[in-house]
C-alpha cells in the first residue's frame, strides 16, 4: 500500500524523510521494509550480522535491481 503523497507534519514541522525500520526478534534475523512518501521510495534493511554476515550482498542486489528497473522505465518512456 502506498504511503502518503502529500506532506505530513509532526509537531508543526513538515516531515522530510521517513526511514522504515523492521525490528528483528525471536527467529527472524533479517527484516526488509519498503515505504513510500511523496516522490520517494525507501528501503529499510535490519539484520543480525552474526546470523547473516553478507547483508551487503542483499543491499547491493536491491540497489542494482532498482537501478535496472529505473533504466528500463526511462528507455520505455523515451521510445513511447
Amino acid at each position: 500500500m502506498p504511503g502518503p503523497r502529500r506532506p505530513i507534519y509532526a509537531l508543526g514541522h513538515k516531515v522530510l524523510h521517513i526511514i522504515p525500520y523492521v525490528p528483528i526478534a525471536s527467529r527472524i534475523r533479517i527484516g526488509i521494509s519498503i515505504f513510500s512518501y511523496g516522490d520517494d521510495l525507501t528501503f529499510g534493511i535490519t539484520g543480525d550480522y552474526d546470523s547473516a554476515p553478507d547483508l551487503d550482498v542483499l543491499t547491493h542486489g536491491i540497489d542494482t535491481t532498482i537501478a535496472e528497473l529505473l533504466a528500463a522505465d526511462r528507455g520505455a518512456t523515451e521510445r513511447a
